[in-house]
């Protein structure tokens, strides 16, 4: 028996062809060539101006991505973590978090940098840990943060007109730098020379941005 409709107890189906909605657009009729060929979609006038407004927000985007370059990328945001860190000193709130390719300096430290960067620094540092304090207070602390700011405070207090860096910043270069101290090889530092170090290289920072 001939049937053009399919059978579900058939092994034989047969497929019956289309055309789509014309509510929804048009689609240009099979070529010659076969159905493989490319048949362009064509909005219908209920549609047409929206999707030529999408089409136009489309490249105007693109032209903006295409735009920003590599430095400006970075400028903004640099200056959103200064915003995110400064909104969260107020709050009290911890605002570290990883970039892509950081990594923590130790568990719960909430200081970040890269493996490479790290590396670099231990290189320089040539298992002093003084020169190691040193440099580890440069990379996660710019000379505007030191401008009229202290490490610590004299017996908890902070000096009139002076303002406390970041405690758990401070914190957690002394920690890491006094483990490292307890490695093999390195020459050690102890935490008294550390902090003084702390309140000389702060001024020293503030001053560089000054001059």
């Amino acid at each position: 028996m001939n049937d053009e409709h399919s059978n579900p107890s058939s092994a034989d189906t047969v497929i019956l062809e289309r055309h789509p909605s014309p509510e929804c657009g048009i689609l240009k009729e099979f070529s010659q060539t076969g159905p493989n060929e490319a048949r362009p979609w064509e909005p219908c006038s209920a549609c047409r101006q929206e999707v030529q407004a999408m089409m136009a927000e489309r490249w105007r985007m693109k032209e903006m991505l295409s735009s920003i370059n590599i430095e400006q990328l970075q400028a903004v945001r640099d200056f959103l973590d200064r915003v995110e860190e400064h909104k969260g000193l107020d709050s009290g709130l911890p605002v570290s978090k990883p970039r892509p390719g950081q990594h923590e300096l130790y568990p719960d430290s909430g200081l970040f940098l890269s493996s490479t960067r790290l590396t670099a620094i231990h290189q320089e540092a040539k298992r002093d840990c003084l020169r190691l304090f040193h440099l580890l207070f440069e990379e996660f602390f710019t000379p505007e943060e030191c401008i009229n700011s202290v490490p610590f405070g004299k017996h908890g207090k902070v000096p009139e007109g002076k303002k406390r860096l970041n405690k758990s910043k401070v914190d957690g270069i002394l920690t890491y730098v006094m483990s490292c101290g307890k490695l093999q090889g390195w020459e050690p530092a102890d935490k008294g020379k550390l902090k003084k170090a702390a309140v000389n290289k702060c001024r020293m920072r503030a001053t560089s941005k000054t001059l």
